[in-house]
C-alpha cells in the first residue's frame, strides 16, 4: 500500500512539473487563415515562437498586460523578451505578432488566461536576502484556496539557468508550504513561480521577476574603530564596507555615521554624518569629557546594491563621562549627616551629656506596684536596640522611593529609549533617549483607570489628582508619536500577597488634627511592622 501511495505521489508531482515545463500554445485565433500559426510561449525563456507559411521581411512582437505594452523586433520566427521588460503572467496577457512583407502585412493576437479558481493563487509573496548568500521567500495561501491546496515554488536564477524547485520549504501547522529557504544565492535577476495543486480543482499560479540586489538586507559595516589624537584634537573613525557577494568597491556604498553623546546633565545629543565612497571620518574637536557612542550603517550609492539603509553596526564607545556634582553631592551629604547624628547620640549617651541635656522628670512611685530596676547590662542592650532603630529609620528616610521599571521592547528600541525610572513619591516617569524626539506620550493604567499626557522632554509628571494608586501594580507606556517606538513597562510591587495593610482611613478633626488607621494584612507575618510616610504637597 505504501508503494502504491508513493507511486501516486510521484506521478502527481511529475505531472505538476511537466505542466510547469510545458510551453503554452495559443488556441484562440482572431484570424484562422493567417500565415502565422502555432504561436507558442516558453515560460522560462520568455520566448515567443511561431510557424510562418510565407517569407516575411520583418516581425514585431507585442505583449500587453493591464494596458501596458512591450514591443520588440523578432528574428526569423521567434521573439525573446528582455527579462526586465516582461510583465508577470499570472494576471493574464495578450500576445501579438505583426509580420510585414513587401506588399502585405499580417497580424495575429492571442489572449492568455490562467486556469484555476480566482483567489486560489498565493498572496503577499516577498523575499529577502541576508547574511550574504541566504534568502527567505514567504507567502500566504490564497483566500479562496481549498483546504487541501499545496503550493510549490520554482525559480530560475538567470534566463538560461536551470529551473529548480525549492529544496527546503517552510510549513505552517497544517503542513502547507508557506515559504522557502535558499542557500548560495547569486545576485542576478531571477524568475519565481509558485504553483498549486488540489484534488478537486485547478489552482492558479503566481509569478514574478525580482532583481535580487533590491531585496538584499545589507549587513552592518565591520571593524568599526575610533582612534583619538590629543595633539590634533580630533578622532578618526574607520570601518570596512559591508560584505556582499557581488561587489567589493567602495564607490558602491554610502554610509551614515551617528554619534550619540551623553553629558553631565544625563541628556543625550545626536550628530549624524553621511559619507560616500570612503571608509573613514574625522571628528574635529570632540568633547572627550562626554561618553560618546558611534554606530554606522550602509546603503547602496550606485552599482547593483540595495539603496535602502542596512543594519546598524554595534555601538563603539569613546570618551570619558564626567560625573556631575549633583549626582554625588546629595548621597555624600546624606551619609555625612547620618554619621554626625549617630556620633553625637553615642557621644552624649556615653559621657552623660544626654541626661544633662534632657533630664527626666521622676515619676511618683507606686508603693503597691514596685518594679525591679533594670540592671546595667539590660540598659546597654536597650540602648543598642534604640541606636539600631535610629539607624534603620534614617536609612529608610534617606532611601528614595524610586523603582527601575522592567520594560518590554525590541533591541533597537532598547537603545533609543532606556533607563525608565518611576519616582513613586513625585509620580514622575523619567527615561533616557538617544535621539532628540520632538515629543513623547506617557500612559499610566491601573485598576481599570487610564491616564495619558504628552510632553516635550524626558519627564512625565502625573498630577496628584490624576494619579492612580500603585499598590496593586500599574502599567506605564511611553511612546514616540508618529513612530513605531514604544516601551511597555509594568510596575509590579514586591512582597507577599495579602501582606499590605487593609481598611486604611483618615479623619481630620479639631481643625488641624488628623488620625489615620489601618489593619494588618491578612497574610502578613506576625513580626510585621508598618511605617507610614506622607507628603502634604508635591
Amino acid at each position: 500500500m505504501l508503494a502504491c501511495l508513493g507511486l501516486i505521489f510521484m506521478t502527481h508531482w511529475m505531472l505538476l512539473v511537466a505542466q510547469m515545463y510545458d510551453d503554452w500554445q495559443c488556441t484562440n485565433w482572431e484570424m484562422s487563415d493567417s500565415p502565422i500559426q502555432n504561436l507558442t510561449l516558453n515560460w522560462w525563456k520568455t520566448e515567443l515562437s511561431w510557424i510562418s507559411t510565407m517569407n516575411f521581411t520583418k516581425y514585431n512582437c507585442f505583449m500587453t498586460v493591464n494596458n501596458n505594452t512591450v514591443k520588440i523586433q523578432g528574428k526569423k520566427t521567434n521573439c525573446i523578451f528582455v527579462r526586465n521588460l516582461v510583465f508577470p503572467l499570472h494576471n493574464g496577457a495578450n500576445f501579438s505578432v505583426i509580420a510585414e512583407a513587401t506588399n502585405s502585412t499580417y497580424s495575429v493576437t492571442c489572449e492568455y488566461i490562467p486556469q484555476g479558481i480566482n483567489g486560489s493563487a498565493i498572496e503577499n509573496f516577498s523575499c529577502v536576502i541576508y547574511d550574504i548568500s541566504l534568502m527567505n521567500c514567504t507567502w500566504q495561501a490564497g483566500r479562496n484556496a481549498p483546504g487541501d491546496t499545496q503550493y510549490y515554488l520554482y525559480w530560475q536564477n538567470s534566463r538560461y539557468g536551470d529551473v529548480m524547485e525549492c529544496e527546503l520549504y517552510i510549513k505552517d501547522e497544517n503542513g502547507r508550504h508557506v515559504g522557502c529557504r535558499f542557500k548560495n544565492v547569486k545576485i542576478e535577476r531571477s524568475y519565481f513561480l509558485v504553483n498549486g495543486s488540489s484534488k478537486n480543482t485547478l489552482i492558479q499560479f503566481y509569478d514574478t521577476d525580482i532583481e535580487l540586489y533590491t531585496i538584499e538586507k545589507l549587513m552592518p559595516p565591520s571593524n568599526v574603530t575610533v582612534s583619538c589624537n590629543e595633539s590634533s584634537d580630533s578622532c578618526t573613525i574607520q570601518w570596512q564596507q559591508p560584505q556582499i557577494n557581488h561587489s567589493n568597491k567602495d564607490r558602491c556604498f554610502k554610509y551614515e555615521i551617528e554619534i550619540t553623546s551623553k553629558g553631565s546633565s544625563a541628556e543625550w545629543t545626536n550628530q549624524s554624518y553621511t559619507k560616500e565612497m570612503v571608509t573613514s571620518h574625522v571628528v574635529q574637536n570632540p568633547n572627550m569629557r562626554k561618553k560618546n557612542l558611534v554606530k554606522i550603517r550602509a546603503a547602496g550609492r550606485m552599482c547593483k546594491v540595495n539603496k535602502d539603509w542596512g543594519e546598524w553596526s554595534a555601538a563603539v564607545e569613546f570618551g570619558n563621562e564626567e560625573i556631575s556634582s549633583s549626582v554625588w553631592i546629595l548621597p555624600v551629604l546624606a551619609v555625612a549627616t547620618l554619621s554626625i547624628a549617630i556620633f553625637t547620640v553615642c557621644f552624649c549617651k556615653r559621657t552623660g551629656y544626654w541626661k544633662a541635656a534632657f533630664p527626666q522628670v521622676p515619676k511618683p512611685k507606686n508603693p503597691f506596684n514596685v518594679q525591679p530596676d533594670i540592671n546595667p547590662q539590660r540598659r546597654k542592650m536597650f540602648d543598642a536596640l534604640g541606636l539600631t532603630c535610629v539607624i534603620c529609620w534614617c536609612m529608610m528616610l534617606f532611601c528614595p522611593l524610586h523603582a527601575d521599571l522592567q520594560c518590554l521592547g525590541s533591541g533597537t528600541q532598547e537603545f533609543l529609549i532606556s533607563n525608565l525610572t518611576l519616582d513613586r513619591r513625585r509620580m514622575e516617569l523619567s527615561w533616557q533617549s538617544s535621539n532628540n524626539f520632538s515629543s513623547y506620550k506617557c500612559t499610566m493604567a491601573a485598576n481599570f483607570e487610564h491616564r495619558e499626557m504628552e510632553v516635550k522632554n524626558n519627564l512625565c509628571r502625573f498630577e496628584v489628582e490624576d494619579s492612580v494608586p500603585l499598590y496593586r501594580g500599574a502599567v506605564f507606556t511611553m511612546t514616540v508619536p508618529k513612530t513605531n517606538i514604544s516601551k511597555v513597562c509594568p510596575f509590579i510591587p514586591a512582597g507577599v500577597n495579602g501582606s499590605a495593610i487593609e481598611n486604611f482611613s483618615c479623619m481630620i478633626y479639631d481643625i488641624s488634627l488628623m488620625n489615620c488607621t489601618w489593619q494588618a494584612g491578612r497574610n502578613a507575618p506576625g513580626d510585621t511592622q508598618y511605617f507610614l510616610y506622607w507628603q502634604n504637597s508635591r
